[in-house]
């Protein structure tokens, strides 16, 4: 077992296992996205379902390239440096974290809406990043999501998710107090 946790541990001191799964999962998205069937959308042409392509192509180019350089100072160190036992990294579980946290507020937007999704990831990242300030806090949150909404609803005539259930209600609510509808 030694053996093997030996050679994990030489894995992991690359830093290429964090960029290697990203651009995996970005690859696989990214077939997805190309593969799918977009109805009533004419062949090459754009719009809010061409935006993943837009995101996704530069992720991939870029983790790529993150793994390239990577894999790269690996292979340039000494023998002695990459069998030493690799520090414990204490910014590795933030990191972790904040991607769980990204990929929740990702997954919320079907079930929760863009808008209450929106304003509880913001608040969230914000606690997370150690911002305590509890006015700022709301003040950033809400009219972080408010302002990116007035643009895409009332500007870009974009249709965002509303959530499910009592969340859609709210959404809806929330709309006509912002007079967005």
């Amino acid at each position: 077992m030694t053996g093997l946790a030996q050679r994990l541990r030489r894995v992991t001191a690359t830093g290429l296992c964090g960029p290697f799964a990203v651009a995996l999962i970005s690859v696989l998205a990214l077939w997805h996205v190309a593969t799918a069937q977009t109805l009533g959308v004419p062949e090459g042409a754009y719009g809010p379902h061409s935006w993943p392509l837009f995101a996704l192509v530069p992720l991939v180019a870029g983790m790529a390239l993150l793994c390239t350089l990577r894999t790269c100072a690996f292979v340039a160190r000494k023998p002695s440096q990459q069998d030493s036992p690799a520090a414990a990294d204490p910014g590795a579980r933030r990191v972790l974290l904040a991607i769980a946290l990204i990929a929740l507020y990702g997954a919320g937007f079907a079930f929760v809406g863009f808008l209450l999704s929106t304003i509880i990831f913001m608040l969230l990242w914000l606690v997370f990043t150690r911002y305590r300030n509890p006015v700022s806090l709301v003040l950033i949150s809400v009219l972080g999501t408010i302002l990116p909404l007035y643009l895409l609803v009332k500007v870009a005539y974009m249709p965002l998710p509303r959530g499910v259930g009592v969340f859609e209600e709210a959404t809806i609510q929330i709309y006509h107090w912002l007079r967005l509808f």
